[in-house]
């Protein structure tokens, strides 16, 4: 199975290859450091991480804008830009919340249909987290720690 890293896991690594090359600058990288000098080799890392930053801090209010200009309700914006989910919240809300499910199972009943949306796959078959909407409403879920 193909693990994709998640945000928290690429800042992380960003933040310690940052650290790793300051602190190759700072041990004596002797070559390198002739070549460019220490305030580059400290500074570059830096504006890369604070070039990163900004780029996400950008993103993300315009991401915000773009709901707030979809749903026009800044609570249900502020709760989807946290991740959360709810009872009653629309399939669509659902999607921009936590994105589109990984597995989805689809039962057609007389009066409405319901469908299980599977999220953050730890094995095969296995989800911790299970959404239930009936007729495109989230319903309830089944969350496994």
């Amino acid at each position: 199975m193909v693990r994709r890293c998640s945000k928290d896991n690429a800042a992380a690594l960003l933040l310690l290859i940052v650290v790793a090359i300051i602190a190759y600058a700072i041990q004596g990288a002797e070559i390198l450091n002739d070549a460019v000098g220490t305030p580059v080799l400290i500074g570059a890392p830096i504006a890369v991480l604070v070039i990163w930053i900004l780029v996400r801090a950008l993103n993300r209010s315009a991401r915000r804008a773009a709901l707030l200009a979809r749903y026009g309700d800044k609570d249900v914006v502020e709760q989807i830009m946290r991740r959360e989910f709810w009872q009653g919240q629309t399939s669509e809300q659902l999607t921009d919340s936590l994105g589109p499910p990984v597995e989805m199972d689809e039962h057609v009943l007389r009066k409405c249909v319901r469908r299980t949306w599977k999220h953050h796959q730890t094995g095969q078959n296995r989800f911790r987290l299970r959404i239930t909407l009936e007729n495109d409403i989230v319903t309830g879920w089944d969350r496994k720690p």
